[in-house]
């Protein structure tokens, strides 16, 4: 399953959360874990944030409000990606 690049930078910023204001490298975005992270995490975009606009951390922004919601394989690879990003 290809994993758009929205996605990636959807699961990299909430990674980074509450510092979103900090630029997303391209280092990051193409590390394994962060893209693990994404492809673990789609699903949890398609349900909760399926009617969000993408652009402007408003996807970013929905899985920060569903993030108790989340699957446990989306909360268990967004934190591998987090430790692996050294954050």
């Amino acid at each position: 399953m290809r994993v758009n690049c929205l996605f990636l930078a959807a699961i990299l910023g909430l990674l980074l959360a509450p510092h979103l204001a900090h630029a997303q490298s391209a280092a990051d975005i193409s590390n394994p874990a962060v893209q693990a992270a994404a492809s673990a995490c789609a699903d949890d975009i398609q349900k909760f944030c399926a009617g969000v606009q993408q652009g402007g951390g408003r996807i970013v922004r929905c899985l920060g409000a569903n993030q108790s919601a989340l699957s446990i394989g989306c909360k268990s690879s967004m934190l591998k990606a987090k430790s692996a990003l050294g954050r």
